[in-house]
């Protein structure tokens, strides 16, 4: 399984901010009233609760609803559906990407080197 990017969105003063966060440290920051996304391939999955059963776009298998748990991942751009374990094997880039329109910071420690 490949890494994702995890970038926290929240609003601030009207505007939407995007900290991307180094999921490697001991002690990953966390932010209030901010939306975890999972970067993979320029997918931006969003933690999910499926309506009914789904099949997974990467490894074809069902991904079964569960009541009250975000079992599922979901590409908000493209609304492709995964596993949570399968959303870093997304081999497509997504076709209608809003990644590359973010403003992405760093939270300290998590610069790329």
């Amino acid at each position: 399984s490949q890494a994702s990017l995890l970038v926290f969105e929240f609003q601030e003063s009207g505007i939407t901010r995007h900290i991307a966060v180094d999921t490697t440290l001991d002690k990953v920051p966390r932010f209030r009233n901010a939306t975890k996304l999972h970067i993979s391939n320029d997918h931006v999955f969003v933690a999910s609760y499926p309506k009914s059963t789904i099949v997974c776009g990467v490894c074809s298998k069902k991904i079964h609803r569960i009541l009250g748990k975000r079992n599922a991942y979901l590409c908000r751009d493209c609304k492709m559906c995964t596993h949570k374990s399968c959303h870093g094997n997304v081999k497509e880039a997504c076709p209608n990407s809003s990644y590359h329109h973010m403003t992405i910071n760093y939270a300290e420690s998590s610069n790329p080197k």
